[in-house]
């Protein structure tokens, strides 16, 4: 009997050790599935925040153009009477810089949201390096002096089909901000082009010159 007792408690033990390699192996692929979502949840994020910031940079010039105009007075810069608009007033130049207080032209193309620190003042920049870098204070910047996570890409069109107009400032400007990441299972950016890779967030905006009163 004792010997047969001796093989029983063997085949447990193996058993048993089978058992719980089955039970970590299981574990340790569900860590790592978890940190691998944790990551591209992380990535994308930020890669939304980013989007929004191009958004609001563009939507910021266009306002910031008609406290200017308001400023500088006098037509065109200030309300005019616009005949495609059936005499109503509207800023005529509203998607034009408003020397010398700002220098926010909007036109239609592709371009990147660079910010000059020394300026205070964010510029349309039509340099086709889109990569962002991270900075050693946090930021994430165009400035290559850092390591590459992002890009992003500015792109505006207009629409001057009816009810809009190609006079006057009345059209409708489609704005879209494309941010890509690098990642696992992400495909490498080419030219640092976030449209080229399947890790990307898109974020449109569709403005148009509505401030037709004082």
């Amino acid at each position: 009997m004792i010997p047969k007792q001796r093989g029983q408690t063997l085949i447990e033990t193996i058993l048993a050790i089978f058992l719980l390699t089955l039970a970590l192996s299981g574990g340790v692929a569900l860590a790592i599935y978890a940190l691998s979502s944790s990551s591209r949840s992380f990535s994308q994020i930020v890669a939304t925040s980013l989007a929004r910031e191009g958004i609001e940079v563009v939507r910021m010039m266009r306002d910031s153009n008609w406290l200017a105009s308001d400023a500088k007075g006098n037509p065109p810069w200030d309300l005019s009477s616009c005949a495609d608009l059936g005499g109503r007033l509207c800023f005529a130049r509203a998607y034009d810089g408003v020397p010398p207080y700002n220098n926010y032209s909007v036109r239609t193309g592709t371009y990147r949201a660079e910010f000059d620190s020394e300026a205070k003042a964010w510029d349309l920049d039509n340099n086709s390096n889109f990569g962002l870098y991270l900075q050693a204070d946090g930021v994430y910047s165009h400035n290559s002096s850092g390591k590459m996570l992002y890009a992003r890409k500015i792109k505006i069109s207009e629409n001057a089909a009816a009810p809009y107009t190609a006079q006057n400032s009345n059209s409708e400007l489609i704005v879209q901000s494309i941010v890509g990441w690098v990642g696992k299972n992400c495909a490498v950016m080419t030219n640092e082009d976030p449209e080229t890779t399947n890790c990307k967030i898109v974020a449109e905006e569709h403005l148009t010159n509505w401030k037709d009163y004082k």
